[in-house]
């Protein structure tokens, strides 16, 4: 029972961590702009990804360097449909533009998502998972990357403890996948 009570307040607390990442971009003229005065976590990364998926820009900025604007000056950019991805330990939150010869031109719909939580204690794996009705799948692989456990994840809500006591030792992963996003972790058993 204490359990299901520590679980279902890891997820809580991740919920009412969902927004803490805010994506608010503006245009000025060629230069996107991010504001950052009302990011409350630690550390975030953010990337610029082009349409093929190739990361052009990644930095991680710690609380000290969120209290600012961020301005990206996408003059010399190639035209195309890019997306900008702010992420902390709990969220990713990702927003399109697209960019003309003449103009950039932000998209409204802003996606979020909630990592999962996943942790071992001793030979017990927890994961928790707020999953918001996606089409998800859990999996666990060995040190070979052999599948040791795979299930679809249909509740709004998924908690699960795996005993993994009767496994090798050795560094196993998780990966949860949920629509086109893919969250993994490794431990060690």
């Amino acid at each position: 029972m204490k359990t299901f009570i520590f679980s279902l307040m890891l997820v809580a607390s991740t919920a009412l961590g969902f927004s803490a990442t805010n994506l608010n971009l503006t245009i000025n003229g060629q230069n996107l702009v991010l504001n950052t005065t009302d990011w409350n976590r630690s550390i975030h990364t953010v990337k610029i990804i082009d349409q093929e998926g190739q990361v052009i820009y990644s930095k991680d900025y710690t609380i000290q360097d969120g209290k600012s604007l961020k301005r990206f000056n996408l003059e010399k950019l190639a035209a195309g449909t890019y997306q900008v991805e702010v992420s902390d330990p709990q969220n990713i939150n990702r927003q399109y533009f697209t960019k003309t010869v003449t103009a950039l031109r932000l998209h409204e719909e802003i996606e979020s998502f909630i990592k999962p939580a996943i942790f071992l204690q001793g030979t017990l794996l927890k994961v928790n998972y707020l999953n918001l009705n996606h089409e998800s799948t859990i999996k666990i692989l060995d040190p070979t990357n052999s599948i040791v456990f795979e299930s679809e994840i249909k509740n709004p809500v998924y908690t699960k403890q795996f005993n993994l006591s009767r496994l090798d030792k050795g560094v196993y992963t998780v990966i949860i996948t949920q629509n086109k996003e893919r969250f993994a972790q490794n431990f060690e058993l």
